[in-house]
């Protein structure tokens, strides 16, 4: 194979697969619990928290967790919206879970960690360290500084 043909088939099985993760998750658990005894770590209003962590939810003690409910991880963006963080989910006890982001998180912002039930809803925000990064503003068409997205037009070479 060529190797823009290995390259272009890497290319493909990337676009397919995906980075990997999901923006929520829907949890089945065997109790009839609610969000009430819930914790999540960081706790609500922490700062300068490590851009690779892992954000924890448990019920502890006599607490059960709800048969169904979702989580998942949001962070603000510059203009106020926010948008989802993609991350796996492990249990890693028996009413205890960590989301894993497929990157580390943006330095300097804020985020939250958000469970919910039909009817439930409980929120952590905390805020990553160091400075927020500033984006500058996209280069002028014509200008020789690079762009922001490449648009690639593939057209396969005939074979002989």
């Amino acid at each position: 194979m060529r190797r823009w043909q290995t390259w272009m088939c890497w290319a493909m099985l990337v676009a397919l697969a995906g980075c990997g993760g999901a923006t929520s998750h829907s949890v089945i658990t065997d109790y009839q619990g609610s969000l009430q005894g819930l914790v999540i770590a960081p706790p609500n209003g922490a700062r300068d928290v490590d851009t690779r962590v892992k954000p924890r939810i448990a019920w502890t003690g006599d607490a059960k967790p709800p048969a169904v409910f979702s989580v998942s991880l949001k962070y603000q963006r510059q203009g106020g919206d926010f948008d989802p963080v993609r991350t796996r989910i492990e249990r890693v006890g028996e009413k205890e879970w960590q989301l894993v982001p497929t990157f580390p998180l943006a330095s300097g912002t804020l985020h939250a960690v958000v469970v919910t039930t039909a009817n439930e809803r409980v929120e952590s925000w905390f805020i990553t360290e160091g400075v927020r990064i500033e984006f500058r503003s996209a280069p002028q068409a014509d200008s020789d500084e690079g762009a922001f997205e490449h648009v690639v037009h593939y057209q396969p070479v005939p074979t002989p």
